[in-house]
C-alpha cells in the first residue's frame, strides 16, 4: 500500500517503526567504529520510497520540513553509482545544515547503487566529529562499509519485504543536484 507523504501517518510509517530494529543492528555493527547513523532507502520510478534509519525523528523533520524538495526525490536515472562524503555533497543546503543541527554530524559517507531502471538504493553513513580527517576515515573503510550494506541486506530481508510493500509517495523533482553532480572530485587512490 502506496502512501502519499501527504497522508502520512509518521508514527506509524515503516521510518518510525523499523527505528529499534536498525539501532540494535548499528550499534553491534558500526558502534566500535564510532557510526553515529545509519540508514537504508530504496527509490523507484513514480517517487515511490521507502526507508529506514535509527534516526526516525530526522525523517519527521524531512518530510514535515519538506526537505526532500531539495534532495533524493529525483528520478532514478539521473543518481550514480558510487560514494558520496557528506561535508562535499551538503555544505550550506537545507538538508546538510538540518543533518548539523538535528542529529550534529557533519562527516558521512552514502553509497548509492542504482538498479536503473528498477531501483535506486543508498546507504547511509554518519559520524559526530569536527575533524577533516574523518573523510580518510570513509574513503579507508569502503571495503567495510560495503560489507555492513551486505550484511545488512541479509539480516533485514524480511523488514526490507515489508517496507517495500509499505512505499511512501513523494512528489518527484527533476534533478538531485547533491547526488547528480558533486563538485569536487574524491580521490580514492590513496
Amino acid at each position: 500500500m502506496d502512501i502519499p507523504v501527504e497522508s502520512l501517518v509518521f508514527r506509524k510509517c515503516v521510518m518510525a517503526t523499523m527505528s529499534t530494529d536498525l539501532r540494535s543492528f548499528a550499534r553491534s555493527m558500526m558502534s566500535p567504529m564510532g557510526i553515529d547513523h545509519f540508514s537504508y532507502c530504496r527509490n523507484y520510478p513514480g517517487g515511490r520510497v521507502y526507508c529506514m534509519t535509527t534516526d526516525p525523528d530526522f525523517s519527521e523533520l524531512y518530510v514535515n520540513e519538506k526537505l526532500y524538495n531539495e534532495v533524493s526525490m529525483a528520478s532514478i536515472e539521473f543518481y550514480q553509482s558510487g560514494y558520496y562524503l557528506w561535508n562535499i555533497s551538503f555544505p550550506g543546503s537545507r538538508v546538510g545544515n538540518a543533518i548539523l543541527e538535528k542529529l550534529g554530524i557533519e562527516y558521512g559517507l552514502t553509497i548509492i547503487r542504482n538498479n536503473y531502471p528498477n531501483y535506486c538504493e543508498f546507504y547511509h553513513y554518519g559520524k559526530k566529529g569536527n575533524n577533516p580527517f574523518l573523510n580518510h576515515f570513509f574513503i579507508n573503510k569502503l571495503n567495510i562499509f560495503e560489507g555492513i550494506a551486505c550484511l545488512f541486506n541479509e539480516s533485514f530481508s524480511r523488514q526490507i519485504a515489508y517496507a517495500n510493500a509499505n512505499r511512501i509517495i513523494f512528489p518527484e523533482s527533476s534533478f538531485d543536484s547533491v547526488y547528480t553532480y558533486q563538485s569536487e572530485e574524491v580521490d580514492l587512490s590513496m
